[in-house]
């Protein structure tokens, strides 16, 4: 074993011989702060905790209201719930419901009560929380901690039951006005497009020509004049040059041409006929003579016959036996033609001439086209901005409609109150567990200081090694305890039935108290049941059932999925 291990059991051990010295002085301290504190617990006044709970239901109809728009100032926002519920005003009207004798007894029956203590009071105990927070559903629950557990069950319904009907009014009546404003609204810009529309027609008449918009505004005639004009420029240019050329053809054209009457050439019949006599001498001399083509005389008549072919090429056909001169017709056509391209020539410039000044015209009066172009643009603004007001206006008078429609039918903002506080019988201050972990961790706590203040406080030595180590002496011998039999025997009577006894009696004396105050902690009404048959209803009682009560008839009883009533 280490010198670390030797020394850690070495001061347990010490510690546990100190224990068994000064036990007495560790158990009668922790008995007698137990008791105190247990005791003390008894007399400490009791608090009794009021909780109600009611939902915020928006329906589906109300709900797809909200997601297109609707103001959400018809929501009541969850930021103002809570002023709403246990503001200064909501515990104002509270105070002036309940009347004077519940202010008498919230204060525990003082007759000078300051009610702005009262107002503050109540400000800083109530608490509102919220169990589910959802957009379709808010559940919230109402906490009021008090004395009289009438008292506290009487502010949490009250302040629930007054907010449903506050809320309810106040939403009736914000919609009511909101769809009487949004209609009024609505008239309004009605008027006001019917104005403007008057009046962007009547600029539509005076200013037609140069609306960007119309058909013949300015531009568009400009743009068209411009490519009429180009095209009247292209077809006079074509008009000149067909002229010159018809005037170039006119003066090549003869204004008269000659005619001529033709016969068969003499002079090619007789060659024909003197060829035709060659041809048949020659098959003369072939045939009949027998002649061959060396011969002198056939070889003649060869020659002479292609002579004559030669000139036979060589002949004309016909020879002009007559001529006559007769008027040119094509002449008279290009005159024709000629003064009809003049024509069109001089009214191709008369339409570019009446271009040219359409378009100054057009120049002069295009000058005012952005004026009052800028001004039917702002009509036209003025008309859309008015037409964009006009549905806004529509649309949220349909909306809030389609709410108040929803809120006759509950079917809207459904403020449901599922769970009014009923009768309290047990209290949750002071707390049973904490009670007792304080009475055991305290007990103990001063019996082990009362332990090391004895122990501190010995100077008085228990074994010969301390006299050694303090005095710095040599022992020479010990002499134990001296105890007679009968001494001996008192002491074990003492360790075996006196002790245990005392021991068991402080445990059941403990237990006794801890089990009354468990009984008036955890089950108070057993206490109330025995006074109640006994004891007549005193005055106090009297007067607060003789208060306001809530109408619960209204209210669903049955409890919703996931959160019991807490007789369940």
């Amino acid at each position: 074993m280490s010198k670390n291990q030797q020394s850690h059991s070495d001061a347990f051990f010490d510690v546990w011989e100190v224990l068994l010295r000064y036990k007495w002085r560790f158990l009668l301290t922790s008995f007698i702060v137990m008791i105190t504190i247990l005791g003390g617990s008894l007399l400490l006044p009791r608090k009794y905790e009021a909780v109600a709970v009611f939902d915020r239901r928006t329906d589906m109809v109300m709900a797809e209201i909200m997601v297109h728009g609707a103001p959400r100032s018809f929501q009541n926002p969850r930021q103002s719930l809570i002023k709403e519920l246990a503001g200064q005003p909501a515990i104002d009207e509270l105070i002036e419901r309940v009347g004077p004798e519940f202010v008498r007894r919230a204060t525990l029956g003082d007759d000078t009560v300051d009610v702005r203590a009262l107002r503050a009071d109540l400000s800083r105990r109530i608490l509102v929380e919220f169990d589910i927070a959802t957009p379709n559903l808010d559940r919230v629950k109402v906490q009021y901690t008090s004395s009289d557990p009438n008292v506290a069950r009487l502010i949490v319904n009250e302040l629930v039951q007054s907010y449903i009907d506050r809320t309810r009014l106040e939403i009736d009546g914000r919609l009511r006005e909101a769809t009487s404003f949004f209609e009024s609204q609505a008239s309004l810009v009605k008027e006001r497009v019917d104005e403007i529309a008057t009046r962007k027609l009547n600029f539509e008449i005076e200013h037609g020509d140069l609306l960007p918009d119309s058909p013949n505004n300015v531009q568009t005639v400009k743009a068209m004049t411009e490519m009429n004009l180009t095209s009247a420029r292209q077809k006079h240019d074509m008009l000149e040059m067909k002229l010159q050329a018809m005037r170039q053809r006119l003066t090549e054209t003869p204004k008269s041409t000659p005619s001529f009457i033709t016969e068969k050439n003499p002079e090619l019949a007789r060659m024909e006929v003197r060829l035709r006599e060659l041809e048949s001498q020659r098959a003369l001399y072939v045939a009949v003579y027998k002649m061959t083509l060396k011969h002198p005389d056939l070889l003649a008549i060869e020659q002479e016959i292609d002579s004559i072919k030669g000139q036979i090429g060589n002949t004309e056909t016909e020879v002009v036996t007559q001529k006559r001169f007769s008027n040119n017709p094509m002449h008279a056509e290009l005159e024709l033609q000629i003064s009809t391209t003049q024509s069109e020539l001089e009214s191709q410039a008369r339409q570019i001439n009446a271009l040219e000044d359409r378009l100054t015209s057009l120049g002069t009066t295009s000058a005012d086209m952005f004026p009052i172009r800028a001004a039917y643009e702002r009509l036209e603004r003025e008309l859309e901005q008015a037409h964009r007001q006009i549905d806004f206006w529509e649309e949220n008078q349909r909306r809030v409609q389609m709410a108040l429609s929803a809120e006759a039918s509950n079917r809207g903002i459904r403020l449901d109150f599922v769970k009014p506080c009923d009768f309290i019988r047990k209290p949750v201050s002071p707390n049973l567990a904490q009670v007792l972990i304080a009475t055991l961790g305290l007990g103990v706590f001063c019996g082990g200081l009362c332990v090391f203040l004895a122990h501190r406080s010995d100077s008085s030595f228990r074994s010969a090694s301390e006299v050694t180590e303090t005095l710095d002496l040599p022992v020479i011998g010990t002499v134990s305890e001296i105890i007679s039999v009968q001494q001996r025997r008192i002491r074990n009577l003492k360790n075996m039935i006196v002790y245990p006894i005392n021991v068991a009696g402080m445990v059941l004396v403990l237990g006794a108290m801890a089990g009354f105050l468990y009984l008036t902690l955890e089950r108070p009404y057993y206490f109330d049941q025995e006074s109640e048959k006994h004891a007549a209803p005193s005055a106090a009682t009297e007067a607060i059932d003789s208060m306001p009560v809530i109408d619960m008839s209204g209210i669903n009883p049955t409890p919703i999925a996931g959160f019991a009533t807490e007789q369940e």
